[in-house]
């Protein structure tokens, strides 16, 4: 398995690009890019098993709704013999970032 970072994101798009190209296609077709908000990878996982591969995302941006950060995930499957890949999103949830661990997680409301 293979993991980029936000900061390794043109790296991401030479090796797997078909299938990063169809997550953003479904990413933003689901969930359309804000006026002053627009989705920043967070991380993704690249991995193989025979000849299919399935890369994971993680995206982040300010949804000016909740007035909050949210988070969501889009996994793209594809095989080495055939161009056809399957690309779904989940639903965006409130995340925090954490400064000791640097990286997102769930935001627990306390009510």
């Amino acid at each position: 398995m293979k993991v980029y970072k936000n900061e390794q994101e043109d790296d991401l798009w030479c090796e797997y690009g078909s299938a990063y190209e169809s997550i953003r296609a479904i990413l933003n077709e689901t969930y359309p890019p804000r006026e002053r908000s627009e989705w920043s990878l967070d991380m993704a996982y690249a991995r193989w098993s025979g000849d299919r591969y399935t890369v994971s995302t993680t995206f982040t941006r300010f949804d000016e709704e909740l007035k909050d950060v949210v988070m969501v995930g889009c996994n793209a499957e594809g095989n080495r013999k055939s161009e056809h890949i399957i690309t779904v999103c989940g639903k965006p949830i409130r995340v925090e970032y954490d400064f000791w661990k640097k990286e997102y997680s769930p935001k627990i409301d306390i009510k």
